[in-house]
């Protein structure tokens, strides 16, 4: 019955969460060479830009002890050359003294995974579902909540290199109507509830704020829309005139990386029935499956008319490989007799 409870944890939770297919994804960057070898002078910002790539997808995925982890690894340099998959140089243009370009570093994702592996770093490519982040602040005798004068909101939220995704509300009257400071304070389930559905987000990131002596006091909990529940996740302290925001968000999204880690220090076998209606849906299931990065083998164990018997082994717990099947638009039950069914998604 334990695959029946991981089920039932993981459907309330991970229902909106979503698994990007840009994870690994990089960006292009436009150098320029005026009075330089440009021979010697382009490699040297390929290097650059090799480096700047590569540390962003560590940055998305890994938390900072599995970074540290990597950092110690022998023979990284090496390493990382290897994981390079090509190199896109495009708008090119020469002359005797200048060089310019946009140029692109891609990296191979199943090679990032197998160094991952092979050196037991755990990491995560899980996405969050979209927070709505709702604050109060109480300062010097005031207490706002929804409003333009709450200073929490005088700040761009900059996500571009995180798994997890914010909405800021529009902080309008009728969000004060819905939600007002006195409910947002009191926790009030049902006043939540109604600002969760006006934004389309199952989770609110509660954020209260108060300035007391020489510090900020910050309460970080997380609202439920399906569980209707609230869970205290920190208490975090910063010194009174600080940027906070940076740190804030930096703490959320390793938090969020802790809770969703593939764990590649555990391996798990399950069986699993394979419902299909024909090959080409069979074969779908497969390929759908064996691109989870978790998944180190999808083997047929028994064959049988649209229900052969699969043996699946996977890195990490339940709880994630259920997600990305899911995320995967694959349907997986655990019956009462703890035997696995998958299919496709209706």
């Amino acid at each position: 019955m334990k695959y029946f409870l991981i089920s039932f944890f993981f459907h309330f939770f991970y229902s909106s969460v979503i698994l990007s297919n840009d994870i690994y994804e990089t960006n292009f960057h436009k150098i320029e060479i005026t009075n330089e070898n440009i021979s010697i002078a382009k490699v040297r910002e390929i290097n650059k830009i090799k480096i700047i790539s590569i540390e962003n997808i560590f940055d998305k995925i890994l938390t900072k002890s599995e970074k540290n982890k990597l950092k110690r690894l022998d023979n990284l340099d090496q390493s990382l050359e290897y994981l390079i998959k090509n190199i896109i140089i495009e708008n090119e243009f020469i002359s005797k003294n200048i060089y310019k370009a946009d140029i692109k570093i891609n990296y191979d994702k199943d090679k990032i995974i197998n160094l991952f592996r092979s050196n037991k770093i755990n990491y995560s490519d899980i996405q969050s579902p979209i927070f709505l982040i709702v604050a109060t602040e109480e300062k010097a005798l005031t207490y706002n909540g929804l409003s333009i004068n709450n200073s929490f909101y005088n700040y761009d939220i900059n996500i571009e290199n995180n798994l997890v995704q914010f909405i800021l509300p529009d902080l309008s009257p009728n969000d004060r109507f819905i939600t007002p400071y006195n409910k947002i304070v009191n926790m009030d389930l049902a006043s939540l509830s109604k600002l969760s559905n006006k934004y389309q987000s199952n989770h609110i990131l509660l954020i209260y704020l108060k300035h007391q002596d020489n510090i900020i006091v910050l309460d970080l909990n997380l609202f439920s829309l399906k569980e209707k529940n609230i869970t205290f996740i920190k208490k975090l302290n910063f010194p009174i005139l600080s940027d906070y925001h940076p740190k804030l968000y930096e703490f959320i999204n390793n938090w969020w990386k802790i809770n969703n880690l593939i764990d590649n220090s555990e391996i798990n076998q399950i069986m699993c029935e394979i419902q299909n209606e024909n090959i080409e849906e069979l074969y779908l299931i497969n390929l759908k499956i064996n691109s989870l990065s978790q998944i180190k083998s999808n083997i047929v164990n028994k064959i049988k008319f649209q229900k052969n018997n699969n043996k699946i082994t996977f890195y990490g717990n339940y709880k994630m490989l259920f997600y990305g099947l899911s995320q995967n638009n694959l349907d997986i039950k655990i019956n009462k007799s703890d035997q696995c069914i998958i299919k496709l998604a209706s």
